[in-house]
């Protein structure tokens, strides 16, 4: 019986080590982290861009008036309809203005006739010189009022000055309007405006001429909307050499091209991207972000190896531009770094590109 039961008790401790032994060979497998992944080999990311908010404005934008007072007869668009230049938009009555220039031209024909008589008699000497000359003078006059009239009567049509989009009316069918009030905005979306504010650092860095052909031999202009981060190419039109007396920064407006499938409209904000040309001085530049210091204060990021893991890579830094900075030296041989979560992270983590999925 004490047999049985000494076999019994090793059994049971035979099995209880064995779990214990095969719980201790269960290791954890190490957690992938998911960060963004900076891939160094596309020279693009050598280069040193600039960041701006800016906002869309359409190409042509114009508020259009009557030039003569009137009340409107019609209107022959309504908001939102493409407009050919040289259409008529609205139209005022004219019973007044036809009158006044059926006037002008009657006492402009007198005038030529009474002309032409006096002219005669002048020179057969039958009349005065100073009576000659003032037919010629009242000839003059009424040529002049008949042109007067003549423009007023076109006046009273309202004419869109190029191709466009009745964007706005702003009085009423039949409204009683004055001279120069604001009838119609027409807008010309064909393309766009992007108009931003260049800080006064940044300008100071453009070697050369302050024109909008010199800084497009240095950067190249790119546009994202919304969260869309799709770019789309634009070209630098117009930039100010004089500072804004408050913020000192400095206007500039691009050009972008009408986009298929994409919807932009006039107020709408944007961000202007400036980003270095690649055959300019070769420099290198990382985000901002993807450095950080340890207690020694030196800068530091992290590389990742062929095999997904992370390294810490000292690195020495220069000039800070935007959210970009320049790197001078210890990049060499790397071919990837980290730019987001480097807080979360140490030596030999294995690390994944991260993914967003859906909105």
């Amino acid at each position: 019986m004490k047999f049985k039961t000494l076999v019994i008790s090793i059994l049971a401790i035979t099995l209880f080590s064995g779990c214990i032994n095969t719980e201790d060979e269960v290791e954890e497998k190490p957690k992938i982290k998911l960060v963004k992944i900076l891939d160094l080999k596309n020279s693009g990311n050598f280069s040193r861009s600039f960041s701006y908010p800016s906002e869309v404005y359409a190409f042509q934008d114009s508020s259009l008036a009557f030039e003569v007072n009137g009340k409107i007869v019609k209107f022959y668009y309504q908001e939102g309809q493409k407009v050919k230049k040289g259409a008529v938009i609205a139209k005022l009555d004219d019973a007044i203005y036809k009158a006044n220039y059926n006037a002008a031209r009657a006492n402009y024909n007198q005038a030529i006739t009474d002309y032409k008589r006096y002219k005669k008699l002048y020179e057969s000497r039958s009349v005065a010189k100073v009576l000659f000359e003032k037919q010629n003078q009242n000839l003059q006059l009424t040529k002049a009022a008949i042109q007067v009239a003549k423009k007023n009567l076109e006046e009273t049509k309202l004419l869109a000055e190029f191709d466009g989009i009745m964007a706005k009316k702003m009085v009423n069918d039949y409204a009683r309007v004055t001279a120069k009030q604001a009838i119609v905005r027409l807008q010309d979306n064909s393309s766009y405006k992007i108009k931003f504010f260049v800080p006064e650092s940044d300008i100071q860095q453009v070697k050369g001429e302050l024109s909008p052909k010199n800084i497009s031999t240095i950067v190249d202009f790119y546009i994202t909307l919304g969260s869309d981060n799709k770019k789309y190419e634009a070209k630098l039109i117009d930039i100010s050499t004089t500072a804004e007396s408050v913020t000192r920064t400095f206007e500039a407006t691009l050009q972008m091209k009408l986009q298929e499938n994409v919807t932009i409209l006039p107020g709408m904000t944007a961000q202007v991207l400036a980003i270095e040309k690649a055959n300019h001085k070769r420099r290198v530049f990382i985000p901002y972000k993807a450095v950080f210091t340890d207690e020694t204060r030196s800068s530091f990021i992290w590389a990742v190896n062929n095999d997904n893991r992370v390294y810490k890579q000292e690195v020495k830094i220069g000039k800070i531009s935007g959210e970009s900075v320049e790197v001078l030296s210890g990049i060499e041989g790397v071919l990837k770094i980290v730019t987001s979560g480097i807080r979360f992270l140490e030596a030999n983590d294995e690390v994944k590109v991260y993914e967003k999925i859906g909105e």
